[in-house]
C-alpha cells in the first residue's frame, strides 16, 4: 500500500511538471488571513537550473501589496544570487526589473537574492519603493536558483475585499 501511495504521489509530481512546463516540479500556493491583513505563500522547488516556469497565483490577490519576502530551502537553498520577479496581468514586475517577461534585466528588488539568507522587500516602482495596488492574480518567475533548488516566496498585502 506504502508502495502505492509513493507510486501515485512521485506520477501527480510528473504530471504538476509537465502541466507548467519541463523545469518546474512543484509550486505550492496558500493564503493566510487576518482579517484585511493577508499573506500569499508559494512554496517553489525547480528542476531547470535557469529558470522557472511562470507559475501563476490561483487566487486574485486584489490588494495593496506591501512586502515581498524571499526564504531559502534550508535544506536545498538556491544558487547564491538567484533572481525573482512577480508580474501583474499587465506584465509589470511588481518588484521593478526593468524587462520584460522572458528577457529580464534583473535589476528590480527581486534581483541578485541571497541563498541563504532571507530577504525582504517593498514593491519598486519607476526607481521608488512603497506599496503597490494589483487587481488579479501575480505571475511568479524565478531564474540562476539551480537544479532541485527551492524556497517560498511571502506576499504581505492588505485586502480591499
Amino acid at each position: 500500500m506504502k508502495k502505492i501511495l509513493l507510486g501515485l504521489i512521485l506520477m501527480s509530481f510528473v504530471f504538476v511538471g509537465n502541466a507548467f512546463g519541463a523545469s518546474i516540479y512543484l509550486c505550492n500556493q496558500s493564503i493566510k488571513a487576518s482579517g484585511a491583513y493577508k499573506v500569499y505563500k508559494m512554496v517553489w522547488v525547480s528542476a531547470d537550473p535557469e529558470g522557472f516556469t511562470a507559475t501563476a497565483t490561483t487566487q486574485d490577490i486584489d490588494g495593496i501589496v506591501m512586502l515581498v519576502e524571499f526564504v531559502p530551502s534550508a535544506t536545498a537553498a538556491p544558487t547564491d544570487n538567484y533572481d525573482c520577479t512577480l508580474r501583474n496581468s499587465n506584465g509589470i514586475d511588481i518588484l521593478g526589473d526593468s524587462g520584460a517577461a522572458g528577457s529580464e534585466v534583473y535589476d528590480g528588488a527581486g534581483a541578485n537574492l541571497d541563498a541563504a539568507t532571507t530577504s525582504i522587500t517593498q514593491p519598486l516602482l519607476n526607481g521608488n519603493y512603497g506599496a503597490i495596488p494589483v487587481n488579479g492574480t501575480l505571475t511568479l518567475y524565478l531564474y540562476n536558483m539551480g537544479a532541485a533548488k527551492g524556497g517560498t516566496v511571502y506576499v504581505h498585502y492588505l485586502s480591499i475585499k
